[in-house]
C-alpha cells in the first residue's frame, strides 16, 4: 500500500492536478441544471433505445453491463465517448476539454435534437437490430441532465458502492493515464472529495428527475443477483430471462478494469474489502463520518 501510495504520489506531482478543477464542474452543473432552466429547454428524441450505466468506476457498472448484455434484446456498446463528445459539439465551446465549465454555461444555446442524432447516427452500425442498447461510461453520470434533455425516455442506472470499497478500489486502479477524468484517482483525499461531490450530485439529480434514474447497490447485486437484476429489467422494459446471471458464460469482449472479473459467476470476496485496510484508510474515513453527522 505504502509503495502503490508512493507511485502514484509522483504520478500526481507530474500532472499538477488539483481537485478544485472538478469541483467547479460539479458546482457547474448543479448552478446550470435547475427545475426552471430545464423546463424551458426543449425535449428532444423519443428513442428508448439507449441504457446508460453510470456510477463511480470500480462501483460495479461492468457487472451491471454484462448482466443487461446476456438479454437477447440487449446489445452492449461498452465505454463510449460518444455522448460526451457530441455535447461538446453542439455546444460550440473551442477549449480542448470535453466537459468543463464552459460547455456546462451553454446549456440553454445547445440543440439537443441535433445532440441525439448525432449520437444515434455514431452507434448505428453497431447496434445491429437489438431493441435497447448499452453505453457504459461509469462517468456519464456527469451528464445525466443532458442524457434526459436529448433522450427524455432513456434508462438511467446509477451503481453505488460502499463510499470506502468505492475509494480503495479507485486507489489500486491505474486508470487510462492521458485521460484526465480519472486524475482525482492518485491520492486519496481526491477520491474521498471526488466520491462526495458524486454523491451530492446524485441527489441533485434525483431531485431534478426522480425515478427515471434507477440506482443500484452493488452490495445488494451481489447478495441477491436474481430479485435485483429482475427489477432492473422491470426498469427497462424488458422480460425477465434466466441468461441474464449467466452473463459470464459469454464470449462479448470487454475492455474495462473488471474484465477478469467478469468472466466468473457472481461472487461475494469484494465486499468489505475496506475493512482490510483500515489504518491505510483512516485519513478519509473522517471525511465520510463528518458527512454523515452533517446529515
Amino acid at each position: 500500500f505504502e509503495s502503490l501510495k508512493r507511485g502514484k504520489l509522483k504520478r500526481l506531482q507530474q500532472i499538477g492536478y488539483s481537485f478544485e478543477t472538478d469541483q467547479l464542474v460539479f458546482d457547474g452543473l448543479k448552478d446550470q441544471f435547475t427545475k426552471e432552466k430545464l423546463a424551458s429547454i426543449s425535449k428532444s428524441s423519443s428513442s428508448e433505445a439507449p441504457v446508460f450505466v453510470v456510477g463511480m468506476p470500480r462501483s460495479g457498472t461492468t457487472l451491471m453491463e454484462r448482466i443487461l448484455d446476456a438479454h437477447s434484446q440487449v446489445i452492449s456498446l461498452g465505454e463510449l465517448q460518444n455522448f460526451g463528445i457530441a455535447v461538446k459539439r453542439a455546444s460550440g465551446t473551442k477549449s480542448g476539454v470535453v466537459l468543463d465549465t464552459e460547455v456546462i454555461d451553454k446549456l440553454d444555446q445547445i440543440d439537443f435534437d441535433k445532440v441525439a442524432d448525432e449520437y444515434l447516427a455514431g452507434i448505428a452500425a453497431f447496434r445491429q437490430q437489438h431493441a435497447r442498447f448499452v453505453d457504459k461510461l461509469p462517468l456519464n453520470f456527469l451528464y445525466i441532465g443532458h442524457i434526459l434533455l436529448a433522450f427524455p425516455q432513456a434508462r438511467i442506472i446509477c451503481m453505488r458502492r460502499h463510499p470506502l470499497d468505492t475509494c480503495l478500489s479507485n486507489f489500486k486502479q491505474l486508470f487510462a493515464i492521458n485521460f484526465s477524468y480519472y486524475n482525482y484517482a492518485y491520492r486519496l483525499e481526491d477520491i474521498a472529495s471526488y466520491y462526495l461531490r458524486f454523491d451530492d450530485l446524485m441527489s441533485h439529480w434525483r431531485g431534478l428527475f426522480g425515478e427515471r434514474i434507477h440506482e443500484v447497490s452493488y452490495e445488494s447485486l451481489v447478495e441477491n443477483p436474481e430479485s435485483i437484476s429482475r427489477g432492473v429489467m422491470d426498469y427497462c422494459g424488458l422480460s425477465w430471462e434466466p441468461e441474464c446471471l449467466e452473463f459470464h458464460q459469454s464470449a462479448s469482449p470487454v475492455s474495462t478494469a473488471s474484465a477478469a472479473q467478469v468472466r466468473k459467476p457472481i461472487y461475494k470476496s469484494a465486499l468489505n474489502s475496506w475493512k482490510k485496510y483500515e489504518a491505510e484508510l483512516e485519513p478519509i474515513v473522517g471525511l465520510f463520518e463528518a458527512k454523515e453527522r452533517e446529515a
